[in-house]
């Protein structure tokens, strides 16, 4: 037998090569001056063109007055600030107040409780239905249980079953601010609720999928309290109410 050498067979670079790049990269005056550059103030200032960025248009014929800048700090609730700051600006003139923020966290709350909820019945389904654990569906679903993103339809299903309260009645946390670890555990969650369905599919009926599921759902609300933290004080179902009604009339309002 001999030995396969043919031509596709991967070469290490030599030390005659090595120098060439060397002597080709300082033959050039501008590439001096590139790494100069580039080693003292980094490539994206170095990058950046000037007189592009002098063309962006900063001034506007309509500015809205809609307080603070809101931040949504190392979490992807992106979706939720944007619909709760269009809210702001109508409750603000509605209550005829300077300052007010709605709480993003208090609409993240119900938003992951929504989602563990319909997680854990859809994959029950499955389950029910037959589909093999090992499955690209099943391991899709597994992929990203529990991320924050979403967009404008889910952030007003959020708000017509939930409402929405002040900020000072449910402030941010650490855990709202920086979801990573709370995500971690909820997804550990779930992962775990799916293994317990698949240990005995035989055994999973309607009845035994709603435990489940109700099981899994009352220990991620535990997590959730851990890490969210629950409303502090009673919160006037007036308050929730009229917030509704803001959110309805911005809803009205938006473009189709």
């Amino acid at each position: 037998m001999t030995e396969n050498t043919s031509s596709s067979e991967i070469t290490p670079l030599s030390g005659e090569q090595l120098n060439d790049l060397v002597a080709s990269f300082d033959a050039s005056q501008s590439n001096r001056l590139a790494m100069n550059a580039v080693t003292a103030a980094g490539i994206d200032k170095v990058a950046l063109n000037y007189d592009r960025s002098r063309l962006l248009q900063r001034r506007f014929s309509v500015t809205v007055d809609n307080g603070e800048v809101t931040h949504q700090d190392r979490s992807g609730r992106c979706w939720l600030f944007s619909s709760l700051n269009v809210a702001r600006f109508v409750a603000k003139k509605n209550l005829g107040v300077k300052e007010f923020e709605f709480s993003q966290n208090y609409a993240m709350y119900f938003d992951k409780l929504e989602r563990v909820n319909y997680f854990l019945q859809d994959v029950a389904a499955l389950v029910r239905a037959g589909e093999p654990s090992d499955s690209r569906l099943i391991q899709h679903l597994l992929a990203d249980v529990m991320g924050d993103g979403g967009q404008w339809t889910m952030a007003l299903n959020v708000y017509k079953k939930y409402g929405a309260v002040p900020k000072d009645l449910f402030p941010e946390t650490e855990s709202s601010k920086n979801t990573g670890a709370m995500n971690t555990q909820l997804r550990h969650l779930l992962h775990t609720a799916v293994a317990h369905m698949y240990a005995d599919p035989a055994s999973i009926d309607d009845e035994i999928a709603k435990t489940v599921a109700a099981d899994s759902l009352g220990r991620a609300a535990e997590e959730l309290r851990l890490g969210v933290d629950r409303l502090r004080g009673h919160v006037p179902p007036r308050r929730r109410n009229h917030a509704r009604r803001v959110l309805e009339e911005v809803r009205g309002h938006r473009r189709p």
